[in-house]
């Protein structure tokens, strides 16, 4: 087990400020489980907004050493040793989202609808492509036949 410094940013949109903390980590530990750790052994008025802790919501996203990640799916292992890990929630990207809701929702459902549309096509054409299969077995020569003619 190693000690690994954290600085991470408390506060809100309107100011705030790093803050350190030191907990102990084991082999396999993501940055989120981390960050639990610190919550439950020093800072247990931090919130930290997470859901599946499968890389599927997106929740847990917040800048780590500057890049944004997530922090279910970035490993301890992977950062480097030597300097401590800085994180910072996206409270403007949070932001920008709360503002623009009405055009996400539209957004979302316009791709979701987009989405539907190409599973029931995709649906209606294994349906035509099945249903063609009983006069193929059939009659090969013949469904072979009036192929060419309606291609023609």
């Amino acid at each position: 087990m190693a000690t690994r410094t954290f600085k991470i940013w408390r506060g809100n949109q309107d100011g705030g400020e790093f803050v350190s903390y030191e907990t102990e980590i084991t082999e396999g530990m993501v940055v989120l489980d981390a960050i639990h750790q610190i919550q439950s052994e020093s800072a247990n008025d931090m919130a930290v907004r997470w859901n599946c802790k499968a890389g599927k919501c997106g929740s847990c996203s917040a800048e780590v050493n500057g890049m944004p990640r997530l922090m279910c799916m970035t490993r301890m292992s992977d950062l480097p040793m030597d300097a401590p890990v800085t994180i910072e929630a996206r409270v403007e990207a949070e932001r920008m989202v709360r503002e623009s809701q009405g055009f996400i929702a539209s957004f979302i459902a316009s791709a979701r609808s987009l989405r539907w549309k190409i599973h029931m096509d995709a649906r209606r054409n294994a349906a035509e492509v099945l249903g063609q299969v009983g006069p193929y077995e059939a009659a090969p020569e013949l469904y072979q036949e009036r192929r060419v003619m309606e291609i023609l």
